[in-house]
């Protein structure tokens, strides 16, 4: 498959863009908050401050071309491939950390997602992975900047179906490359099954030209990122255009990649 054409990765103040589909999109913060209330809220702030970035990547308003589609009922290879092209070029970018970007460990990192897990009980692959990710180091070491909640919701697309923008940056840090890439294969997983993950790494591997480092480790770290039950965040889900992805769907998908990553993990 072709490489994905290049573009400048862009953000656009919260509630404009998402909404022009007229899908009333809530942000990821949203199924946050719709985690620890069981149900949906909309996005509580306004536009934020620009950020720039070296090797040509910049995160600004959007322009009128650009536009939030709810994710494709349709497996589409090429988006997903595209998404993890974008994910790698996110990585490749180095400014170290600072204050604005500190350094991170994984997806979401402000939300506490052991406690949820402890207060509201979980099943037994999720404790597992709990366990076999706190007594487990990644291999590789090199950082990067890393979007911190990057997923098919914070992007932006044309009519032609290219990938225009990349919104939302509040957990923006330096991190491993994998604190993205798992995030877009959970999220492949989610809408489309596990085995569609791969598509992802495809495109990560292909804009980066190595292996992916640590992709198990990863994977669990972004299941992890995740209620116990995914019913609660269901009906924000559904408002993003995939009312099909049941919270007992939804959860037999997590769990599964779940568990395909903690297998990778073993035999390491």
């Amino acid at each position: 498959m072709a490489r994905p054409r290049r573009r400048r990765i862009r953000r656009a103040p919260c509630g404009t863009a998402r909404q022009a589909a007229g899908q009333g999109k809530r942000r990821h913060r949203g199924s946050r908050d719709a985690v620890r209330r069981k149900g949906p809220s909309p996005c509580p702030r306004g536009p934020r401050p620009r950020r720039r970035y070296s090797h040509g990547i910049r995160a600004r308003s959007h322009d009128s071309a650009a536009r939030f589609q709810p994710h494709p009922f349709r497996l589409d290879a090429g988006r997903l491939r595209a998404i993890g092209a974008i994910a790698a070029r996110i990585s490749a970018v180095d400014p170290g950390p600072s204050v604005a970007l500190p350094v991170r460990s994984g997806p979401i990192e402000d939300f506490p997602w052991e406690r949820l897990r402890h207060e509201h009980g979980a099943s037994a692959i999720l404790l597992q992975a709990e366990t076999a990710i706190a007594s487990t180091k990644p291999e590789d070491t090199r950082t990067g900047l890393t979007h911190g909640d990057l997923w098919y919701g914070n992007t932006l697309w044309d009519d032609n179906g290219d990938l225009t923008a990349v919104l939302d940056w509040d957990a923006a840090g330096i991190g491993s490359s994998g604190i993205d890439l798992g995030s877009l294969r959970l999220d492949a997983a989610l809408c489309y099954g596990p085995d569609t993950a791969a598509e992802v790494l495809a495109g990560w591997q292909d804009e980066a030209d190595r292996p992916a480092p640590d992709v198990p480790y990863w994977d669990a770290v972004a299941a992890l990122a995740t209620p116990p039950d995914m019913a609660w965040v269901a009906p924000t889900i559904a408002d993003q255009g995939r009312p099909d992805l049941t919270g007992n769907l939804l959860t037999q998908r997590r769990d599964a990649f779940l568990r395909t990553a903690l297998t990778g993990l073993d035999a390491r």
